[in-house]
């Protein structure tokens, strides 16, 4: 999938439902079947990625949602995932995740998402996801605010702590300095 280029789709990822494998990197560890994703260590923990490859902006900031479905990992063990290099805290229980992360640099290599067992993992160790979306946060924010896609880059942004962000815009007609104080999950 390329960079999402309008309001309606947000979306970076490829079948993040595990309908199919189509767009997914599967490691050695990793088997989709039956409309999720599974990975049972077997010792050899390079072997434990499953990626796909995204088109995002530097800069952006994007939200990863996924469920875990089952889980079964030796303390202090956790499942992992990063997108674009930014890491989400990691995982022990089963449930519903979601992460907002700012990712400055969205260039090779670190341009996908990755879900893996940590690399200290035991024999054994497993886990189950599905139902995995990628997010462009600050495309769908700027079309909320009625700005084209390609303006979204030209928005600066604050984190202000408590899942919000401060957005500052310049109308280009006007020369007005527009700031603006969202809530991030009332847009994901």
């Amino acid at each position: 999938m390329g960079i999402p280029t309008d309001c309606a789709n947000p979306l970076l990822l490829l079948n993040g439902d595990f309908a199919a494998a189509t767009g997914w990197i599967v490691g050695a560890n990793w088997t989709i079947a039956g409309g999720d994703a599974s990975c049972v260590e077997n010792g050899v923990p390079t072997d434990g990625y499953l990626d796909q490859i995204l088109s995002g902006q530097d800069g952006h900031i994007y939200l990863v949602r996924f469920d875990v479905t089952a889980i079964s990992v030796t303390a202090p063990n956790e499942f992992d995932c990063d997108l674009f290099g930014e890491f989400c805290p990691g995982i022990t229980a089963i449930g519903s995740y979601e992460f907002f992360l700012y990712c400055p640099d969205t260039s090779a290599p670190a341009n996908k998402i990755s879900f893996y067992l940590q690399l200290t993992s035991k024999i054994g160790d497993s886990v189950t996801i599905d139902n995995v979306e990628v997010i462009d946060i600050t495309l769908r924010l700027a079309c909320e605010m009625g700005l084209s896609p390609t303006e979204a880059g030209l928005m600066d942004w604050w984190d202000i702590g408590d899942g919000k962000i401060m957005v500052r815009m310049v109308d280009k007609v006007l020369g007005y300095i527009y700031y603006v104080i969202v809530e991030l999950a009332a847009i994901a």
